[in-house]
C-alpha cells in the first residue's frame, strides 16, 4: 500500500490521505476524466506534514515526509 495525498486545488490549504495499492492507483487514475486538465485531481505520492508555507500551503518539499512514488503528466 502506498499513501496518496489529495489536495483540494492549488493552493492545497486541505488535504486528504488514501491508501491504495499500486493496482488500485492505476485503476483510479485511468478511470478519472476531465474536460480540462486544471480539473483533475490535485494528487501526489507522498505524505504531507501540517507545516505551511506563508500563505498557508501544505503542498511544500520542506513539509513531505515520505514518498511513495513519482507521478508525470
Amino acid at each position: 500500500m502506498t499513501v496518496v495525498t489529495f489536495f483540494e486545488d492549488w493552493w492545497a490549504r486541505e488535504k486528504r490521505e488514501e491508501n491504495f495499492t499500486l493496482a488500485e492507483l492505476g485503476t483510479f487514475i485511468s478511470k478519472t476524466s476531465a474536460a480540462k486538465k486544471d480539473h483533475l485531481p490535485w494528487l501526489k505520492v507522498a505524505r504531507f506534514g501540517e507545516r505551511r508555507t506563508q500563505k498557508g500551503s501544505l503542498r511544500h518539499d520542506a513539509n513531505v515526509t515520505n514518498i511513495g512514488g513519482i507521478e508525470a503528466d
